[in-house]
């Protein structure tokens, strides 16, 4: 949906954001790796959450709602919906890894 607005809307949104290909690339290669080694069942329940807390603690993570910008209203209501579910995502990550820490 975002796409589709930026799309159809392109002099809403400011032009030549910063992002780092080679981070983002970097990002994109950590990822397959990670999804290789949780096919693979190399991981704990415990070391699953902790990279899922990293990774949403990581810049890009934390901070991909920078990455366009804009005042279109429709745009930004779908960001705060995002946002919001990743605050209550990482909320959860934390709770979890609290309570599988404290069983050990």
């Amino acid at each position: 949906m975002m796409q589709e607005i930026i799309t159809k809307k392109p002099s809403h949104f400011e032009t030549n954001r910063p992002l780092n290909p080679i981070a983002v690339a970097t990002v994109i290669a950590y990822l397959k790796d990670v999804i290789k080694r949780l096919t693979a069942g190399e991981y704990s329940y415990e070391k699953i959450l902790i990279i899922a807390r990293d990774i949403k603690q990581s810049v890009l993570e934390a901070h991909y709602s920078e990455i366009v910008k804009t005042n279109d209203v429709e745009y930004q209501t779908l960001m705060k919906n995002i946002l919001d579910d990743t605050r209550d995502h990482n909320t959860l990550i934390k709770q979890k890894l609290t309570e599988v820490k404290s069983r050990a």
